[in-house]
């Protein structure tokens, strides 16, 4: 009960180690719950559902006989595509793990590693700068509209750490611990997150696939420079 429309049950290794699995059931909300399955009925673990995804995120689907054994998963992207000859688009394929955690037994979603091969050589990097509303980092003699944007913060005296990219903005509250409206937790004081960066739309990564958020750039794709 509850679970309708796409809905799927895969077998995946807890923390990589394949004489420890447990059952997901996953349902297009994009939420999901884990246990047990006997071939016939699935028993769950827990009171009511776990949540990895956020934004424009639905209805996905795994593939059948993926590489390695893995479990590849691709979203519906519900985001009106301004001038474009179709309607809407799919997320970028992520592989699905179940990691233990503070809580518990999670789910991380990770895009797959397949996309790094699109990154190209010698990336722009800053390190060790202390950031303030001031002194911000602008740019890094950067211009496009394709990035896979990787930042790893660790808290000063600010209560905030804001991302801008292109018309959108991404955002750390060190006090309620969230980036964005998803809960994500500082490990001593840092908080490290990812975005990959395409034309009508952004996917934001929280510590290593804890949460995954789904937006539409406000730009439409224009340069970010």
């Amino acid at each position: 009960p509850g679970y309708f429309e796409c809905a799927e049950i895969f077998e995946l290794p807890v923390d990589g180690d394949p004489t420890k699995t447990k059952w997901v059931i996953f349902g297009a909300d994009a939420q999901y719950a884990i246990g047990h399955f006997d071939g016939k009925e699935f028993t769950p673990e827990h009171e009511g559902k776990h949540r990895v995804h956020w934004g424009e995120y639905y209805a996905s689907q795994c593939f059948s006989n993926s590489p390695d054994g893995r479990v590849v998963q691709v979203g519906w992207a519900r985001i009106h595509l301004y001038d474009m000859p179709f309607n809407q688009t799919f997320t970028v394929p992520t592989n699905l793990t179940l990691r233990t955690t503070e809580e518990g037994v999670r789910m991380f979603v990770t895009p797959i590693k397949e996309l790094e091969q699109l990154r190209k050589p010698s990336p722009k990097t800053a390190e060790n700068i202390s950031l303030t509303r001031r002194s911000p980092l602008v740019n890094l003699d950067v211009e496009g509209q394709l990035f896979d944007i990787v930042v790893t913060i660790k808290q000063g005296t600010a209560s905030k750490a804001v991302l801008r990219f292109g018309g959108n903005v991404a955002t750390y509250d060190f006090a309620s611990q969230k980036l964005d409206e998803m809960p994500l937790r500082t490990k001593d004081g840092t908080v490290a997150f990812r975005v990959l960066v395409d034309r009508p739309m952004y996917e934001l990564i929280g510590d290593g696939g804890a949460c995954y958020k789904t937006g539409r750039r406000r730009d439409m794709g224009k340069p970010i420079g």
